[in-house]
């Protein structure tokens, strides 16, 4: 197993305002997260932070060290982050779909043409 790199303060301070891993910045509405994905490009669901990457679970969290529980149908953190998720597809301002590797993303509408320039169509999904 690969050690996991070291991410120096100042980018993880970074991560933190960007990320909204702050709970003063935390996302609460579905205009929130719009907004946030608007302004990443590009996050993660219902990751916590064991995967690397923007999530609009930890920014709902607004914290750094957020893991999703065993239990996630009683913690209020991921059924706002569900409601909020069904928001944002129903508003169809941002792209929700399985993209790399199989997980569920946010796409801000100006990522879609570099997402599709690197990840492509399969040759066996062409006509």
């Amino acid at each position: 197993m690969r050690p996991k790199p070291q991410i120096s303060a100042e980018s993880e301070e970074y991560r933190d305002e960007r990320w909204r891993r702050e709970g003063t910045r935390q996302v609460e509405t579905a205009l929130d997260a719009e907004r946030f994905i608007e302004q990443i490009g590009f996050a993660a669901c219902l990751t916590d932070s064991r995967r690397p990457g923007p999530s609009l679970y930890v920014a709902v969290c607004g914290r750094r060290d957020a893991v999703m529980p065993r239990n996630v149908q009683k913690d209020p953190e991921a059924s706002l982050t569900w409601v909020l998720k069904d928001e944002i597809v129903g508003r169809g301002k941002v792209y929700y779909a399985k993209l790399a590797r199989g997980k569920t993303m946010f796409l801000a509408q100006r990522m879609i043409p570099y997402f599709h320039a690197v990840l492509g169509v399969r040759r066996s999904e062409e006509t």
